[in-house]
Formats: C-alpha cells, sequence, structure tokens
C-alpha cells in the first residue's frame, strides 16, 4: 500500500539533479493511488489540505520550495517579523500562509474566486491564524463595482483572470473588484513591508488602484508579475514613484542547489534595466531593502 508519507518523502530524497525524468514518472504513478484531498505538512508545524485534482496544489503537495521560490526567498529574507503583507491574487494561499507561519506577519489575501478564497480561510484556521490573516473576497482593480470573471477549464486554477482571452469560450462568474486603497484604508492599515501582485494581466489595474500606496513612504517592497501587457507602464510608474527594481532569474530548486554548490547563497535576482522580464521585487530606493539587494545581487 502506497501512503502519501511514503510517497512524497520517497520523491523528495529522489536523485534529484540526474534523474529529473524518472522523478516525474514516479510522481505520476504514486499520485493515481493518492486520495484527492491531502493533509499535509509543508514545513515543520505547517499544514495544509491541497486538492489533487489541482495542478498547482498538486505540485506544492510534492515539492513545495519550487512554487515561485524567488518569492519565497523574499518573504524568509525581507519580510520583517510580524510585518504586514498584501497577497493580491492569492490563490489557495500559499505565500501569504507562509508569511504568517515563517513571520508572524500580518497577511491581507485578496481572492476573487470563491472557491478559493474559502479555501484561504481555511488554511488559516487549520493552522491557527485567523487572527494573523484576512481573506477579502474581491478583485483587486482600479474601480469598484462588479465584473465577469473569466475561468480556466479544467486542473489550473492559476489562470482564472479578469481579462477575456480572445477566440476562448470560457466559463464565468460575476465578482466584485475593489480599489485596493479603500480597501486598506478601511482596514486601517498603517504601513506595508511587502506587496505581491499576480493578477494575470490585471496588475497594472490592481497598482492603479492602490493609489498612494505605491509610495516608499507607505510600501516598502512590491513584487509584481509583469508577463503581461502594460509592462513599460508598471515598470515607468513604479520607477517613478521611487522604487528600484530586481528581475527575479527563473531558477529551480535543482539549479538552485547547483549555485548552493558553487558558493552562491542568493541566486534569485539580478539588477533590472528594462521591463523584459516576468517577476521583479521593487525596493524602495535608498531602503534598507534597496541596499541589502545592492549587495546580494553581486554575488
Amino acid at each position: 500500500m502506497i501512503t502519501p508519507r511514503f510517497a512524497r518523502s520517497f520523491i523528495r530524497s529522489y536523485g534529484f539533479e540526474r534523474t529529473k525524468v524518472l522523478r516525474s514518472k514516479f510522481r505520476r504513478l504514486f499520485d493515481r493511488f493518492l486520495d484527492r484531498t491531502q493533509d499535509v505538512e509543508l514545513a515543520r508545524g505547517l499544514r495544509m489540505r491541497l486538492n489533487m485534482d489541482i495542478d498547482r496544489q498538486n505540485f506544492v503537495f510534492w515539492y513545495y520550495e519550487e512554487e515561485e521560490p524567488q518569492l519565497q526567498w523574499v518573504i524568509r529574507t525581507l519580510l520583517p517579523v510580524g510585518g504586514t503583507m498584501v497577497d493580491c491574487g492569492a490563490n489557495f494561499g500559499l505565500f501569504g500562509t507562509l508569511a504568517m507561519h515563517f513571520k508572524g506577519a500580518r497577511v491581507h489575501f485578496i481572492e476573487p474566486h470563491p472557491r478559493l478564497a474559502e479555501t484561504v480561510r481555511q488554511q488559516c484556521a487549520q493552522n491557527f491564524y485567523s487572527q494573523l490573516g484576512t481573506v477579502h473576497e474581491v478583485a483587486g482593480s482600479d474601480t469598484n463595482g462588479e465584473a465577469k470573471f473569466f475561468l480556466n477549464p479544467g486542473r489550473n486554477d492559476g489562470t482564472h483572470s479578469l481579462l477575456e482571452t480572445p477566440g476562448q469560450q470560457r466559463e464565468t462568474l460575476t465578482v466584485k473588484k475593489q480599489r485596493l486603497d479603500e480597501l486598506l484604508e478601511r482596514e486601517k492599515v498603517a504601513h506595508i513591508n511587502l506587496i505581491k501582485i499576480d493578477a494575470e494581466g490585471h496588475d497594472y489595474e490592481v497598482l492603479l488602484g492602490l493609489g498612494a500606496w505605491v509610495t516608499p513612504e507607505k510600501t516598502d517592497c512590491l513584487y509584481v508579475e509583469m508577463a503581461h501587457e502594460h509592462q513599460q507602464e508598471i515598470y515607468d510608474m513604479l520607477t517613478a514613484n521611487g522604487y528600484v527594481p530586481y528581475v527575479s532569474r527563473r531558477l529551480y530548486i535543482d539549479d538552485m542547489r547547483k549555485e548552493y554548490r558553487k558558493g552562491n547563497l542568493t541566486p534569485w535576482f539580478s539588477r533590472a534595466t528594462d521591463c523584459t522580464g516576468r517577476n521583479y521585487l521593487w525596493c524602495a530606493k535608498d531602503s534598507t531593502y534597496d541596499k541589502f539587494m545592492a549587495q546580494v545581487v553581486q554575488y
């Protein structure tokens, strides 16, 4: 009988760099024998309930460290203990939950999908973090009101969006959209240490709706996906507002281990001079964060 604990331990310890193909085959084989809902301890003391029929959650079950390791590094390294984070595009809540677990951070989760928002609430309750995490079942935007939310068909929960895909017929939900500056004022937030924005092409509108929060006086760092249109507008806005960009390098766990063996302990970012990358960390210019990152990217 293949147990979830055995299957996960086997995959996580099985010849990482030299056997990627075999590792993937074993994962698919073991996956067939596992219950479709799994309660797993991702890190010591941190439990999450994962839906194995959803690709992203299935992947996190096997090796959560490979889910945007650059952002995980930012949370563990830059987010101060007891700080405040806004997780916009929270999905099932992984990154905000890591911030609560490792840093005792106060996290505002922004997630418009009703099922995913409820999943985040359950993750908070399961780990007794309900006093730290607040779930806002809205889509961050530059206006208030209602909007069509286009759902990705199938197993991929990571590409639901307010943007319609031309030529594709997609199921829709009606969701509430909200300017986040008004939401943060209502929640009496005084200062933000980290905002993560992954809104599947709606990122520029989210930034517009943050208003005065996109300034170093109110927000220390932003981690923004810039893979869709408006890359240049986002780049110009944040640069003009006093932030310095660091672009994430597309490294995964196997590559990271190789870097570590060469003595490079911080390989995740390089200094950006344009907007051609995908995910960017923006630090308030001349802040402690910026000075630290300027040192980090030299190695």
